[in-house]
């Protein structure tokens, strides 16, 4: 990658290196390569041409944890998550955000810190910055950076915390999956 810029209009030129993406059109983009058909059954709200932030989460909820489907399981958990799994949520409409919600690829297996919060490396397109971020201060796109997730009794996570700069968790509903290759 020579450039990357946070674009809500997809861009990708191999050839030069260019990736102008958004979360969703990255995280997309990555599964295309990866499994076209697991890409193909991603659901998309006309009139877009990709599946947005909200359609990651959705999908990604209605998914089981105990059988594969269309190259694609659920992960329950948040201490099951492996490198290249997908976390998503989508943000409620009463918040009035112009993003339906954000989608990330773990980078690195979380860690449970004293805390009771899971660390995790992520990969990301956006404008904002995580903890330890890979951009520099005035770069946006594609990154690595550190978030960390709250979870309930069970494991299920339930909140994140954008960076180590968050003063308070954002609380959203988070679904979490695997894209299974033969």
């Amino acid at each position: 990658m020579q450039r990357s810029s946070y674009e809500h209009k997809r861009f990708v030129d191999e050839t030069s290196g260019t990736y102008n993406v958004d979360c969703s059109s990255f995280i997309g983009f990555i599964i295309e390569k990866v499994s076209p058909k697991a890409n193909a059954i991603l659901p998309i709200d006309a009139p877009h041409k990709r599946a947005l932030a909200k359609n990651f989460y959705e999908f990604l909820q209605g998914l089981s944890a105990s059988e594969v489907k269309d190259g694609w399981m659920g992960i329950a958990r948040m201490d099951e998550l492996e490198k290249g799994d997908i976390i998503a949520w989508k943000y409620d409409p009463s918040l009035h955000k112009t993003d339906t919600g954000h989608v990330v690829m773990v980078y690195e297996k979380p860690i449970l810190e004293a805390d009771g919060r899971y660390k995790i490396r992520v990969m990301d397109s956006s404008k904002g910055k995580h903890a330890n971020d890979s951009r520099d201060e005035t770069s946006t796109g594609i990154g690595i950076g550190t978030m960390w997730f709250r979870v309930d009794e069970h494991g299920v996570p339930n909140g994140l915390y954008w960076s180590d700069k968050s003063k308070k968790i954002s609380e959203h509903a988070i679904a979490m999956g695997r894209v299974v290759t033969p």
